[in-house]
């Protein structure tokens, strides 16, 4: 919060300042999704052909060892009951977050 506070401040005084993001994992759409609302000029890339970094290309049997409660970014809460996503779901969540923010 107090960071995009002040990237506020440094755009109103400078011209638009572009931001270019590689990877578009969990950290990257997070980064994407921030820079884009606080107003600066973001391209993000993925050498991937899907979203989701890593988890887009690991194991089919794949299962997080984290719960979706605590995975899931605060500014979007996963659906459902508390439980532990397989890679599939954990993928469709961040499709999900990327349709909700337009990303």
């Amino acid at each position: 919060e107090y960071i995009l506070q002040h990237i506020g401040q440094v755009l109103a005084m400078s011209s638009p300042k572009k931001v270019f993001i590689i990877g578009a994992g969990p950290s990257g759409l997070v980064a994407l999704k921030e820079m884009l609302e606080a107003g600066l000029d973001v391209i993000c890339v993925e050498a991937k052909p899907q979203i989701g970094g890593l988890f887009s290309v690991s194991y089919e049997e794949l299962y997080t060892t984290t719960t979706n409660m605590f995975l899931a970014f605060s500014d979007f809460p996963p659906k459902g009951n508390l439980k532990y996503w397989s890679k599939d779901e954990y993928l469709q969540y961040l499709g999900e977050y990327v349709d909700h923010f337009g990303l």
